[in-house]
């Protein structure tokens, strides 16, 4: 398990890269069932990693600020691919997750067995003026994108297809713009709940710990297809 605890400035962030050409692979298979790349630290850029074999999440931010995700591929995790957050409003903000490539995570539902409670290929809970931006997910046993309780989100120029349940999921937000964002069916009934594809884009507001009325969210520029 890596974690990262240790924070950067705005202006002097750490950046995390694989040295030069090579391929680095963060393998958990024999890690403990716990998040396989743990974050805390703020001002922290972590970009260009192979996680595969999570034994829970792949790549978790918790309290974070102005961290960045960039350009990852995180793929097998029992759990979600990214999950950025807190359980407390306000602990979490101005983080980006830009360009991964997020596929075959959620393996606890693989059987499509769960009633609910799945993970989010790329999952926000509680993180304001987070940027979800240029990723594409598929294959994963749960929602391609699932935010929670958050404010002043932005979810663009994201590709979904063949996810579980919802492609775009968007529940007790505030002021958030889900804008070119291409999400599609491509017909593989792996991925369908209860013989139905995923839905599109949807937006809610369910029961959860901290309650915000869905309000001020724009939909637009988005091509759903199937």
């Amino acid at each position: 398990v890596l974690k990262i605890f240790t924070s950067g400035t705005d202006t002097q962030p750490i950046r995390y890269r694989p040295y030069g050409s090579e391929r680095v692979i963060i393998d958990g298979s024999t890690a403990p069932a716990e998040s396989l790349v743990q974050i805390s630290g703020s001002y922290v850029e972590f970009r260009g990693f192979e996680v595969i074999n999570a034994r829970k999440t792949g790549i978790s931010l918790w309290g974070t600020h102005g961290t960045r995700i960039i350009g990852n591929t995180i793929t097998e995790s029992y759990g979600g691919g990214i999950w950025i957050g807190h359980d407390t409003a306000g602990a979490s903000s101005d983080n980006v997750v830009e360009g991964n490539l997020v596929y075959r995570n959620g393996l606890m539902n693989e059987r499509r067995s769960m009633n609910g409670g799945w993970p989010a290929a790329i999952a926000v809970s509680l993180s304001d003026r987070t940027i979800i931006r240029s990723n594409t997910s598929f294959h994963n046993y749960g929602e391609g994108i699932g935010c929670l309780s958050s404010v002043g989100v932005q979810i663009a120029s994201n590709v979904r297809y063949d996810n579980y349940s919802v492609l775009i999921y968007v529940e007790n937000w505030e002021d958030t713009i889900v804008s070119g964002n291409f999400a599609f069916i491509a017909g593989d009934v792996r991925f369908y709940r209860k013989d139905t594809p995923a839905v599109g884009i949807a937006v809610a507001n369910e029961a959860t710990a901290v309650l915000l009325p869905s309000t001020g969210i724009r939909v637009f520029h988005n091509i759903i297809v199937g």
